[in-house]
């Protein structure tokens, strides 16, 4: 077992085993080779003075020899060098995971419920539909809405300070995270686009469509039912019903939205967990 960092020169090696198929300039990244190749990798990032940790994945005949561990204590000792004051993760509740994190110092707490259900059960569902028929649309209203992929500067900043002051953190992160800002849309509360109204942020992979954080910033219930009625209409044209509808929320009137579109209450599939280890 030996590890390399993995860079432009040999990221195409690794390339299954990253969240998204590839490198960027923001993350550190760590591979391990086994029997002269690629058989897992570890993706980590900075957040303040603190290291997050983004994937961590070694392949199913290479488990249970320690290669993940390896992998963890590596970037620990970097973190250390640089002064970090702790590492942290949040995953969808797993034992596996649990037993890992915890065998090497994270200590667990239960962050919020996260739910996976077929797209098309909303999309297609009269409840969704019934809703959407009573949205009165003005002809202004397409003037106000803007994927983030056409945001400007400006209006970008505007947004992550609006996110910053509903308790998102790492907003500028996240925004700038998006692996395709097209599928990411802005309602702004008026044509000028300069006072931020309700806001999507969503990531898609190959079989669902997360929901990374939905915000009514600006108090209008129809401007967030008018967003959503935009999100399941780009589902539609760009073909994504068949995946699945992924999202984790800890608040009820979120949840309940989701509810009154679907027609029927969603049960949790599971648990969105955080992990956190202080390093010394």
């Amino acid at each position: 077992m030996k590890f390399t960092a993995i860079g432009s020169q040999n990221c195409k090696a690794f390339s299954a085993f990253l969240s998204r198929g590839g490198i960027s300039e923001d993350k550190l990244y760590i591979g391990v080779i086994e029997d002269d190749k690629a058989v897992g990798a570890g993706e980590f990032s900075c957040e303040g003075d603190l290291l997050v940790l983004d994937s961590l994945f070694v392949l199913e005949d290479y488990r249970r020899r320690g290669m993940a561990t390896a992998m963890l204590n590596e970037f620990v000792e970097l973190a250390k060098r640089s002064k970090a004051t702790g590492i942290w993760t949040n995953y969808v509740q797993d034992e596996g995971a649990d037993g890992f994190l915890q065998a090497n110092g994270f200590l667990l707490r239960k962050d919020c419920e996260f739910y996976r259900v077929p797209m098309a059960e909303i999309v297609n569902g009269d409840a969704c539909q019934a809703i959407f028929g009573k949205l009165k649309e003005k002809p202004e209203d397409k003037h106000r809405v803007s994927s983030f992929a056409k945001l400007t500067s400006s209006q970008k900043n505007s947004i992550q300070n609006a996110l910053f002051q509903t308790g998102l953190e790492d907003a500028g992160e996240m925004i700038a995270s998006l692996s395709d800002p097209a599928n990411s849309i802005a309602v702004f509360k008026d044509a000028d686009k300069k006072e931020i109204g309700a806001v999507l942020l969503t990531e898609v992979t190959g079989d669902s469509v997360t929901i990374k954080y939905l915000a009514n910033i600006g108090g209008n219930p129809k401007d967030l039912i008018y967003l959503l009625k935009l999100f399941w209409g780009m589902v539609v044209a760009r073909d994504m019903v068949e995946k699945d509808l992924v999202f984790c929320t800890a608040e009820q009137e979120i949840k309940q939205m989701m509810d009154k579109f679907a027609g029927h209450a969603y049960t949790p599939t599971g648990s969105m967990m955080v992990a956190y280890r202080v390093l010394m």
